[in-house]
């Protein structure tokens, strides 16, 4: 099965997806994967979201046993900031954030509702054309280039699997990290070794102390310190908090992994001398 995908949001996908199993099962349950090539989408069709027919498409279920949700919230369940969770233990923007991916894709989320031994999402993604897949030239995969030999990224996320998600990435890319659970963490790694931290990839919420207010306590020590946010909130209130920072990139979530990537390699080649 092969789909025109981005990796990263994807990968988003199953962790979102897996992280909220993870907490109506309480940590005691199972999440069952599943991936195979479909044609047919039933629920589309029976929704009357989609007539036509001959596309194909790569399925991928996440189930678990849980307690399941309830029938009279399931048709909120994409809804932006809707959750079942405590205050505090959830945005509501997990599948409001996976609706919009597959948005992007072309593709499909549903809430199978007559899976009756817990909880279970269908993703569809359509396949891709092996004839029009793109050819990547070296001209291309050099692009934007940066010596990231021995640079230290401080990565500061509380979620445990996007920030491993996210440290694995800057690995790919060379990078060494530091990684943080909350901003007043990020604040004492950095204070351990200041000279030694090129830049910051920060989630702007955060428990303890926010991205923003770490950035900005961090600043004071070293200004202009090439700064990454990720955030799922408004991007234009974030950019007008931060507008007289220099070296300040915001990514509104969800974003690619090339985006990521990129963003931070842009703002360390100018602050950065390359050899």
């Amino acid at each position: 099965i092969v789909v025109m995908a981005d990796v990263a949001q994807i990968g988003q996908i199953l962790v979102n997806l897996c992280v909220n199993a993870r907490d109506a099962m309480a940590g005691n349950g199972k999440i069952t994967i599943t991936v195979e090539h479909v044609v047919e989408i039933q629920q589309a069709i029976n929704s009357g979201i989609r007539k036509d027919s001959g596309q194909s498409f790569g399925h991928i279920r996440v189930a678990d046993n849980g307690p399941g949700i309830p029938v009279n919230l399931r048709d909120q369940l994409f809804i932006p900031f809707f959750t079942t969770k405590d205050i505090g233990k959830g945005t509501g923007l997990g599948l409001a954030i996976i609706y919009a991916i597959m948005k992007q894709h072309y593709g499909y989320i549903f809430y199978d509702d007559s899976f009756n031994d817990g909880s279970a999402f269908d993703i569809y993604i359509p396949l891709a054309n092996l004839d029009e897949l793109p050819v990547y030239t070296k001209a291309a995969a050099i692009e934007n280039q940066v010596n990231t030999e021995n640079l230290l990224i401080l990565v500061a996320e509380d979620e445990p699997a996007v920030r491993n998600m996210n440290i694995k990435l800057l690995k790919k890319h060379g990078f060494r990290t530091l990684a943080a659970n909350n901003g007043e963490e990020a604040i004492e790694l950095f204070n351990q070794q200041p000279h030694e931290i090129s830049a910051l990839l920060f989630d702007v919420m955060m428990p303890k102390l926010n991205g923003k207010a770490a950035y900005e306590a961090i600043s004071k020590i070293k200004p202009g310190i090439p700064t990454v946010f990720c955030t799922g909130y408004s991007h234009e209130d974030i950019q007008s908090e931060l507008s007289e920072h220099k070296n300040v990139v915001i990514l509104a979530k969800p974003f690619k992994a090339n985006q990521l990537i990129n963003s931070l390699k842009t703002i360390l080649t100018q602050t950065i001398p390359q050899k």
